[in-house]
């Protein structure tokens, strides 16, 4: 059976946050530098995932006529158009995912929980492009950082889910190629 892009954000989700509250569990009852970088890793792994799929979503609902992106955007959508730093990324795919249903969500980057996911980014770079020792030594306030981070992320992919669902149902019934945003 074929997945589409909503159904495939929905199964990817399941096991990425399943991944990330068990690494969450781990680190809880055994606090070991295996278990901190595995907390790290499986985060960032999520984000990653679920980064790839909203903009698979926001493709999707393009080429249905819901939403129009201009070349560069459908350009960054896909990925092709080189590297692109995570942060940016990340606001890329949350923005796109609302636009595309109709939403005028927006992320709040003046919370210091996204300034915290900026600093967890280096940490796992460290941890997963390890130059020195010290780069696999996490620290309780790198810890801390991290578990804000996941704060942020989930609070707001969840209030994007929420003003989406909203979109959705406040829109049903009407015309894609009358409800499409520029």
């Amino acid at each position: 059976m074929l997945l589409n892009s909503v159904e495939r954000l929905g199964e990817m989700m399941k096991v990425l946050v399943s991944d990330t509250d068990r690494a969450r569990t781990l680190l809880s009852t055994e606090n070991s530098p295996y278990a901190r970088r595995n907390y790290i890793r499986t985060f960032f792994a999520m984000i990653e995932g679920l980064t790839f799929q909203m903009k698979q979503v926001a493709l999707e609902r393009g080429n249905q006529g819901f939403v129009t992106f201009s070349p560069s955007e459908h350009d960054q959508l896909l990925e092709d158009s080189g590297f692109v730093r995570p942060l940016d990324n990340i606001r890329l795919s949350f923005e796109s995912f609302a636009r595309a249903h109709g939403s005028s969500f927006r992320p709040n980057y003046g919370d210091h929980r996204w300034d915290r996911l900026g600093k967890g980014i280096r940490i796992r770079n460290g941890v997963t492009h390890p130059k020195r020792l010290s780069d696999l030594d996490i620290t309780d306030i790198d810890v801390q950082t991290l578990r804000e981070a996941i704060s942020w992320y989930r609070d707001t992919l969840m209030e994007l889910l929420r003003h989406c669902t909203l979109s959705i149902l406040g829109n049903r019934g009407k015309d894609p190629q009358n409800s499409t945003q520029s």
